[in-house]
């Protein structure tokens, strides 16, 4: 499934930190959620393409908020706010993600103890495979893309 989006970074979000199953290469992001998962390739500047069906997609286009008014609200920001036009121009592509509630808590718990380059690593080596041991858990796809040597920055 390809996408256009002019105001859409995965690259972007993937460092943010705010989503620890969010890993990023070169070109290739690799997303996961519950059960679900997902690769993000960029072909072009603007283009991506995702690696779900046209069923899965209606899911990740809302988690990812791929229909959020962030062009829209961007230019809305008033011109005299040089402040949030900071914001806006160094934040551009990022979005806020629809995340699992207990995801995004225990996101939350560990990242408060840690920079967001530990976070991640912590999150793949330690906390993942407990859950791992829950049923309904599986992490073993993730693990799989997980590229040696990428070092996230923050």
């Amino acid at each position: 499934m390809k996408i256009t989006n002019k105001n859409l970074d995965f690259f972007l979000i993937a460092r943010s930190g705010q989503c620890f199953r969010m890993h990023a290469s070169d070109a290739l992001i690799s997303l996961r959620t519950g059960s679900r998962f997902l690769e993000i390739q960029r072909n072009v500047p603007k283009e991506l393409d995702l690696s779900c069906s046209e069923d899965e997609f209606p899911f990740w286009a809302h988690y990812l908020d791929l229909n959020g008014p962030y062009t829209k609200a961007i230019r809305q920001i008033p011109k005299d706010d040089p402040y949030l036009l900071s914001c806006a121009s160094c934040c551009r592509g990022l979005r806020i993600l629809r995340q699992d509630p207990f995801e995004t808590l225990i996101s939350f718990i560990i990242s408060q103890r840690t920079s967001a380059v530990r976070f991640a690593d912590r999150i793949l080596d330690t906390a993942l495979p407990m859950c791992a041991r829950q049923p309904g858990w599986s992490v073993l796809p993730l693990c799989q893309t997980r590229t040696p040597g990428f070092q996230m920055t923050g």
